[in-house]
């Protein structure tokens, strides 16, 4: 589902609305992959923040186009108008990456959540003269962890309590041309019930 589309995205409304769906959506327990977009028909000239979809996309012998489907399929993605953020759980020596699901085995009451920010990833495309972000770990029962981080600190570990949980993102939060908004968000990592 493409959440994003245009140029500075995140605080355009009908992309609003669009990731609200996308929310309600994954709270209801489908699992549905989220995208960005552009129109690149028209390459007009821009200072307006655009935005990337990244794929984590395995090491394989297959086609790139091959293994970019599979990622997308499996939402195995980030979304940024900047750094790119990255998002793990750890439970019994095993990770379990965006787009991938804990089974009702390898489940417990209390997880790791290690969350990643590469603030080298499009070094110089993007620029915020602000370096003060927010990271948050949202979920279905809604606010899970927070904490502020920079260039200095890009990564963070966060415990989380998995009562009731069905999924988990990673957001980025930080001001961007004067203005508070999202910056990146990962894709969720499931909970099978």
């Amino acid at each position: 589902m493409e959440v994003w589309s245009g140029t500075f995205p995140s605080i355009k409304t009908d992309n609003a609305q669009t990731f609200r769906l996308w929310t309600e959506k994954l709270n209801e327990g489908f699992r549905i992959a989220a995208t960005s977009g552009r129109d690149w028909h028209t390459q007009d000239s821009t200072n307006e923040p655009v935005s990337v979809t990244y794929l984590n996309i395995e090491d394989t012998e297959e086609s790139i186009t091959i293994k970019a489907v599979r990622a997308f399929a499996a939402g195995k993605a980030s979304v940024t108008i900047g750094p790119l953020v990255t998002m793990e759980i750890h439970f019994n020596a095993i990770s379990y990456g965006i787009g991938t699901a804990l089974p009702r085995t390898e489940q417990s009451h209390y997880y790791k959540v290690n969350v990643e920010i590469d603030f080298c990833a499009r070094q110089g495309i993007w620029e915020f003269s602000e370096s003060n972000y927010w990271l948050t770990i949202m979920s279905n029962t809604g606010v899970l962890g927070e904490h502020s981080v920079s260039q200095d600190q890009a990564g963070c570990l966060f415990d989380i309590a998995s009562d009731e949980i069905l999924w988990v993102r990673a957001e980025l939060w930080g001001n961007v041309h004067g203005v508070r908004t999202l910056i990146a968000f990962t894709n969720a990592i499931y909970f099978d019930r």
